[in-house]
């Protein structure tokens, strides 16, 4: 199933790749893009849980 592949920067230099299945929508992308931003990379299990 095609999948769209996110490229992420963070003001701390790292970069991060991920995708977004289901076919999902630019609005979903979106919401994922809100409940990033503001919060620390380094802390995968907290923005996975959120």
């Amino acid at each position: 199933m095609p999948c769209a592949l996110l490229k992420i920067y963070t003001n701390m230099g790292l970069v991060g790749l991920g995708e977004v299945r289901e076919g999902a929508s630019k609005t979903y992308f979106s919401m994922l893009k809100t409940r990033l931003l503001g919060e620390n990379p380094c802390n995968v299990d907290r923005l996975w849980s959120k």
